[in-house]
């Protein structure tokens, strides 16, 4: 499993952190983790725009409408729309300008990418 922790830095601040992992479809088998501060993991969804309707969908959805990530849970949420929440993260990516978090949509645009291409799944869990 390849584990990368993004939120070193603030760990002591006592706030939340955001978990995004990519996991076999059919097993409980991790292939890839992430871990972020919540304040970084909101500063990129909040650079997705609305869609060509005006409307939020996929992440922009989740985070301005309905966020079931943060929600204190041990199991953590399956995230879904993962073809429309790349794009919107690609679309972060190629218009971001805090260069700290190009890493970050990196990492999480490969997750998302590896879960559409290999069948896998996207969970999302919120820790302190």
């Amino acid at each position: 499993m390849e584990y990368i922790d993004y939120s070193e830095p603030y760990k002591d601040m006592g706030e939340a952190f955001i978990e995004i992992i990519l996991q076999e479809k059919d097993s409980q088998h991790t292939l890839k983790k992430i871990e972020m501060w919540i304040g970084d993991f909101d500063s990129i969804l909040d650079e997705i725009p609305l869609n060509e309707d005006g409307m939020y969908v996929g992440l922009a959805y989740h985070q301005n409408i309905d966020s079931p990530w943060k929600e204190l849970s041990p199991v953590p949420w399956e995230m879904d729309d993962l073809r429309i929440s790349l794009s919107q993260m690609l679309y972060v990516r190629s218009n971001l300008n805090q260069e700290n978090l190009m890493p970050l949509c990196d990492d999480i645009c490969d997750i998302l990418g590896k879960a559409i291409n290999g069948k896998n799944k996207v969970l999302v869990r919120y820790f302190y």
